[in-house]
């Protein structure tokens, strides 16, 4: 049904790989929301300061 609808195998892919990608996806960003966080909070700013 999803590989009918989005036609994933004419365009050289399977649903397989295409929820894989977006595990990945997701997991990437996750990363970065919760890390982004952490290495601006140890910036310091114009005058040294934290």
């Amino acid at each position: 049904m999803l590989d009918t609808f989005f036609k994933i195998s004419e365009r050289g892919s399977s649903v397989g790989q295409e929820i894989r990608g977006g595990v990945v996806t997701f997991f990437t960003m996750a990363y970065i929301v919760a890390l982004n966080p952490l290495i601006i909070g140890l910036a310091k700013d114009a005058d040294g300061k934290y």
